[in-house]
């Protein structure tokens, strides 16, 4: 414990656990008075964590793209449709709508050219490895360290794998020293 303001509650050495008070932000002067002040400093602690991390051996894999284009003309708000077909459902497709009003020698009328467009991309359905799953899965824990546990010193860490006909698991147990030290409000009768 390196404390800069504040009174220690908790000793070297004890355990702890998340929420409850390290250091209070309030001490007696020398006359008894109650002083509240932020307190601040540095707990260390070693620290035991969990993380799970699954990817589905199926997978989709994007092969391509798709489109389709509809084109009308609206005369005087009627729409007259020049597409053959019925136009694609807007859950599974993306819509593009362009209306462009028709100009003569600067003079506008009330006609427009209307195109619709749709496209969606192509997915197939892929059966990645347990080597590939393993991989991504090793990906996705390098960068949780890097997000999450970037403060933090991994003194330990133990990857177990599980697997069933769906799924690839990794459980990761780590033993990290981290500062647990975290401010909270006083909450007073005064204001």
């Amino acid at each position: 414990m390196e404390i800069v303001k504040g009174k220690p509650i908790a000793s070297v050495g004890s355990g702890v656990v998340k929420g409850e008070l390290l250091v209070a932000g309030f001490y007696n002067d020398k006359k008894d008075n109650i002083i509240l002040e932020h307190s601040s400093g540095v707990v260390t602690a070693i620290c035991e964590l969990s993380k799970t991390f699954e990817i589905s051996y199926k997978g989709n894999e994007k092969v391509g793209n798709e489109k389709k284009i509809f084109y009308s003309v609206e005369v005087f708000g009627l729409p007259i449709d020049f597409s053959f077909g019925k136009a694609p459902n807007t859950d599974e497709w993306n819509k593009i709508e362009s209306k462009n009003r028709l100009s003569i020698f600067g003079l506008k009328f009330p006609i427009y050219m209307i195109e619709k467009q749709y496209t969606r991309d192509v997915v197939k359905q892929k059966i990645i490895s347990d080597y590939e799953a393993k991989t991504r899965i090793r990906l996705e824990i390098e960068h949780y360290e890097k997000s999450e546990l970037y403060e933090m010193k991994i003194k330990k860490k133990t990857i177990t794998w599980k697997s069933d006909s769906d799924r690839c698991i990794a459980q990761v147990d780590y033993v990290v020293v981290a500062d647990i030290a975290k401010q909270q409000y006083i909450e007073t009768e005064q204001k």
